[in-house]
Order: C-alpha cells, then structure tokens, then sequence
C-alpha cells in the first residue's frame, strides 16, 4: 500500500479504528516509510492535545459548575439569571 492509500488508515489506527487487518497493513508501511512515521507521530501528538484539552475543559467545568450540575441554573429567575451573567462592575462589591 503507498503513502496516498495509506493515509486514511493511519488516521484511522491511531484513534484505535482499523481493522486487524488495517492495523497489520499500517504497521508494514511505516516499518518502510520515514515520512509516513512522522505523520502517524504527528497524529498521535494532535490527538494528545486534544484529549487534553477535553480534560482541562471538563475540569474547569466541574469547578465552576460544579458535581451537582446546571440544574440550579434553571431554577434562577430572569433577572438573577441576567445579574449572574452581566458583567456589571456597579454590582462588584467594593467598586467605586
């Protein structure tokens, strides 16, 4: 299999979605391919990023919203709603 075919399978393998077979075929390629071993590194490295950045999003979720959910939102009223979200510095305690 060349680089062109190869590179949708690679893609493919590395988010763990190749068949067997699929996954033999990648191995022997980049056993032979420089170019396509940077780019299958280049892939795992992107995906590392972004797993990451879910973490951190997710983490910086769960601390401003904390375990118990968005269901407190719901129970607010229009305008605790509108103050909570407003940036209103009139309303910041100790603005002048």
């Amino acid at each position: 299999m060349g680089c062109r075919d190869i590179r949708e399978t690679i893609s493919a393998w590395v988010d763990g979605e190749a068949s067997p077979e699929e996954a033999a075929s990648v191995r022997e390629h980049l056993a032979s391919c420089d170019r396509c071993r940077v780019l299958e590194r280049l892939m795992r490295a992107v995906e590392e990023k972004i797993d990451a950045l879910i973490n951190d999003k997710r983490s910086l979720a769960n601390a401003v919203v904390g375990t118990t959910g968005e269901a407190w939102l719901s129970e607010l009223s229009t305008d605790a709603l509108r103050d909570l979200v407003v940036l209103d510095h009139s309303k910041i305690r100790g603005a002048s």
